[in-house]
């Protein structure tokens, strides 16, 4: 008995292991968790400042800050409205949008050039842009050179080549610029799914959490989503946010808000997660564990040839 019960157990550990929709979800539980509250990406505060209020309850310490004269020179996050029709499960016109954006940012000569990354938020559309770059490479030997570099290019040895991905495979990744195709819009007919693929599904607001915070400089949102109708009854204010459109929707309206220099709406437009934010779990410090990390660090450095003097926290 005790053999056929091991062997249970084991079957419906492998289920769940096969079922489990990521890693992070299947630490949960097993695993103690840790908040870590340094934003050390962002350049600019309005990167991450909706995510800190949507996902980590405002614990996040940006350290960086900008006048506003200098935001709205730069504007972090640019909402381009392209209003393509969608189509075939892509959207063409926000495809050669992606397209011309990057042959304009790559005639910067060299490596004054950002680095980029495009994501879309489905895998289609993804597909599309490549095909779509490959025929400008096709006929435009300079951006085709550019191209080129840029699939290649490299920092200290670090990989920051261009690249496109479809939001599932963005995790991980930072550039200096992130283009955001969000692909969804009006069908030839005029109608408006709210099928937003992965967005849609269950962890979709992590997913758009993560996408949202690739960018080092600036977040540059390729759209043909009508806002207000992404999540009507949200946008009506009859709830607050609890669905994974409901945040694409107030990222989107911040992201506008933003791009018009709208500073103050645009931090007025986070007080909605005030009561509806994602919890984020709060685990007390585990003193030893911090001492033991302290010491492995320290006996790296000392292997290298360097000298370290424990110093410790003011306040």
């Amino acid at each position: 008995e005790s053999v056929e019960r091991r062997k249970q157990e084991e079957a419906i550990n492998r289920r769940h292991v096969k079922d489990c929709q990521d890693l992070l979800a299947l630490s949960q539980g097993a695993l103690p968790e840790r908040s870590l509250n340094i934003h050390y990406r962002s350049a600019y505060r309005e990167l991450i400042a909706f995510s800190n209020a949507a996902y980590y309850a405002g614990q996040l310490n940006v350290p960086v800050n900008h006048p506003p004269s200098e935001v709205k020179r730069h504007k972090p996050i640019e909402v381009r409205r392209i209003d393509g029709v969608y189509r075939n499960q892509s959207n063409p016109a926000e495809a050669g949008a992606v397209v011309d954006y990057l042959s304009d940012l790559w005639r910067t000569a060299g490596d004054r050039r950002p680095t980029v990354g495009v994501v879309t938020f489905n895998l289609k559309q993804a597909e599309l842009i490549e095909e779509e770059l490959q025929r400008r490479a096709s006929a435009d030997r300079s951006f085709r050179v550019s191209l080129e570099q840029e699939l290649g290019r490299k920092a200290d040895g670090e990989d920051v080549s261009f690249f496109v991905r479809n939001l599932e495979n963005v995790q991980g990744d930072e550039r200096d610029y992130i283009l955001f195709s969000t692909t969804f819009g009006e069908s030839p007919g005029g109608d408006f799914s709210k099928n937003f693929g992965a967005l849609s599904k269950s962890g979709g607001e992590r997913r758009l959490n993560v996408a949202i915070t690739r960018a080092k400089s600036k977040v540059v949102v390729m759209t043909s989503m009508p806002t207000n109708k992404i999540s009507p009854d949200f946008a009506a204010g009859a709830r607050g946010p609890t669905k994974a459109r409901d945040y694409l929707q107030a990222y989107l309206r911040y992201a506008e808000n933003v791009t018009l220099g709208e500073l103050d709406a645009a931090k007025d437009q986070l007080s909605i997660f005030d009561s509806g934010a994602i919890p984020l779990a709060h685990i007390e410090d585990d003193d030893t564990a911090a001492d033991a990390l302290i010491e492995r660090v320290r006996g790296v450095l000392a292997q290298s040839g360097f000298e370290t003097v424990l110093r410790p926290l003011e306040g």
